[in-house]
Parts: C-alpha cells; sequence; structure tokens
C-alpha cells in the first residue's frame, strides 16, 4: 500500500479516496478489490467531485476510472485516469481425487486468493457433484459441477424428527424459487413436496435427508 500513499499524496487525498470508493463499488459481489496505485488524471485541473469504474472489477489489473469534477473557473469537466487493482476472493479447491459423479462438498477447502482472471468461479452446495474427474488441488469452475440429479429420479427419502425416523421413496422435483441452484427436493408418493440434504450420489445409494418439523 506504500505505492498508494505516495500516489495520494500527489493527486490529493480526495481523488485518491474517491477512487478507492469507485473500485470498491464496482468490484463483483464475492470478490474483495482494493486500490493498488492511482494514474495522475489526464486534465490535472479538474477537481474530482464523482469518481466512477467504467467496468466491473472481476479481476486484478489496470481498470479505467472516469473523474468529474470542476475546474480552476468552477466550471464542470470530465476526465480520466487509469487504477491498478488487486482483487481476491474465496474459491473452491479440492483436497484430493474426485471421481465424476461424487459429492463435492466432503472434497473441497475455501482458500481466499488474488485472481488475475475473469472466471466462472463456483462454491459448491451440499448437493452438488463432480461434472468431470478432479485431481487434487483443482480451482473448482462452473464447469466442474454438476448441480444435482436430475427431475423426476426416483430417491430414497428418510424423514427425521428426534429419534424417529421414517423412510419412503419420492422422486427428485423442482424446488421453489429462492432455493438455490444446489437444493434437493422431491415429491413423495403422496404428492407432499419435501427439500433435505442428499446423502451420496443417488445412483450409488444414497437418500435424501429431511429434518421434519413435526
Amino acid at each position: 500500500m506504500l505505492l498508494l500513499a505516495v500516489t495520494a499524496s500527489l493527486l490529493g487525498a480526495d481523488l485518491a479516496t474517491l477512487a478507492a470508493g469507485a473500485v470498491v463499488a464496482a468490484a463483483a459481489p464475492d470478490a474483495h478489490a482494493e486500490l493498488v496505485a492511482l494514474s495522475p488524471p489526464r486534465a490535472t485541473a479538474c477537481r474530482a467531485h464523482q469518481v466512477v469504474a467504467t467496468t466491473k472489477v472481476h479481476a486484478s489489473g489496470r481498470v479505467a476510472l472516469r473523474i468529474a469534477g470542476v475546474d480552476s473557473n468552477g466550471r464542470a469537466c470530465t476526465t480520466w485516469a487509469n487504477a491498478q487493482v488487486r482483487v481476491e476472493r474465496s474459491v473452491a479447491v479440492t483436497t484430493g481425487p474426485v471421481a465424476r459423479g461424487a459429492l463435492l462438498a466432503d472434497s473441497i477447502e475455501l482458500r481466499t486468493v488474488e485472481v488475475k482472471r475473469r472466471a466462472a468461479w463456483r462454491i459448491p452446495g451440499a448437493a452438488a457433484s463432480a461434472a468431470r474427474d478432479l485431481p487434487p488441488g483443482t480451482v473448482v469452475l462452473a464447469s466442474d459441477v454438476a448441480a444435482g440429479p436430475s427431475l423426476g429420479t426416483p430417491v430414497r427419502v428418510v424423514m427425521a424428527t428426534g429419534a424417529l425416523a421414517v423412510t419412503t421413496h419420492g422422486q427428485v422435483s423442482a424446488c421453489p424459487r429462492g432455493d438455490g441452484d444446489d437444493a434437493v427436493c422431491a415429491t413423495l408418493g403422496n404428492g407432499r413436496h419435501v427439500r433435505g440434504d442428499l446423502d451420496g450420489p443417488i445412483e450409488r445409494g444414497g437418500v435424501l435427508r429431511v429434518v421434519m418439523p413435526w
């Protein structure tokens, strides 16, 4: 951050503060971005009132900033500057080999790393499985993740409350909107809809465990 401090002393704390805020505001929702360096604006006499990043900030690198303000005569002015930014985010990394179709939840850990390219990162949910064989140390992308079993797949359902558990059968069905891409729901033979946690791949005898409120 020393470079940023030097830059702020040359450009004025107001511009550096506005630029840092613009970088944070433009960051992707699941990322942490910070301003590392800021070039002198093209029009140095334009005193900044507002700074806006021209693009979303997804990865470390250079970002163009639009600066709006007033000049020495009090007239509105617009100029530009380049910001150097650093972006970090949490990514899912496999802790061991994961076979295609295996659940990912027990074979990943979250690590906070600097990201230097835009990519479709994905943190798998409890029901997500591997879409392909993944070696240890793989940073998980959306293309590596299968969201869950196909609709209509027969599934054994274990409904539990306290020490009581009842086993029945159903079919995988669509979850209500808002449950998330990795939710697993089923429709029972009596038409009742339930949501639970998938305990292992269905094709290998995995069951849907449902905690009932009663």
